[in-house]
């Protein structure tokens, strides 16, 4: 997905208008790009200003006196990116887009997922008919899903290695257990391989 967005910039205020600018972004995989100028003749960015990654991001609300279609992107070990969108539409479609590619991991497209392998991790394998075990994602209640992540999740934290810098484990379980909470939120169907897609058409205007 590309397009314009207003993105603040340095300075201590939030609010002042002129901390915003206008920038041309592109979004691919988990990297969120943004442009300050267009080639000469040419309808394509040049001179990238700065990448956001957006995998494992959150996005939440802001309130503007100004721009009211503004937007947050923020996570844990990274600066805080502050966006705003030109129309209802055009936030909704950005927020959509960048909440899909937060499920990725670097350089993974967005396209074929397949919450079959996510559901496995929690122990919900269709083929199994233990209490809450055999069903499909979206046949799943949210209580559902959260049990089967805590019964997994305590048992790999018994299983640790004292020796073992990292847990592959439990880090597997909760990724598992965060990508599946946002497949649901998204309807996803019970077909064990889902595509998902995302496009919008946005008009190239002067650069900001």
């Amino acid at each position: 997905m590309e397009g314009f967005l207003f993105k603040k910039a340095r300075g201590e205020s939030t609010f002042g208008r002129h901390n915003w600018k206008l920038r041309w972004f592109t979004l691919e995989s988990t990297s969120l790009s943004y442009y300050e100028n267009f080639s000469s003749g040419s309808t394509k960015p040049q001179d990238v200003k700065g990448i956001f990654h957006t995998d494992a991001c959150t996005i939440k609300d802001i309130t503007h006196p100004e721009f009211i279609y503004a937007f947050c992107l923020e996570h844990p070990g990274r600066k805080p990116l502050l966006l705003a969108a030109e129309t209802p539409n055009l936030k909704k479609l950005w927020v959509k887009a960048i909440e899909e590619s937060s499920v990725l991991k670097p350089g993974e497209r967005p396209g074929v997922m397949d919450p079959a392998k996510y559901l496995d991790t929690l122990g919900i394998d269709k083929g199994k008919e233990e209490a809450g075990r055999g069903r499909a994602l979206s046949q799943l209640t949210d209580e559902e899903l959260e049990s089967a992540f805590k019964f997994k999740a305590v048992k790999a934290t018994h299983d640790v290695d004292p020796t073992s810098e990292t847990n592959l484990a439990v880090e597997q379980v909760h990724e598992a257990y965060n990508i599946l909470k946002k497949l649901k939120a998204w309807h996803i169907s019970d077909k064990s391989t889902v595509m998902v897609h995302y496009s919008a058409t946005v008009m190239k205007g002067p650069p900001g």
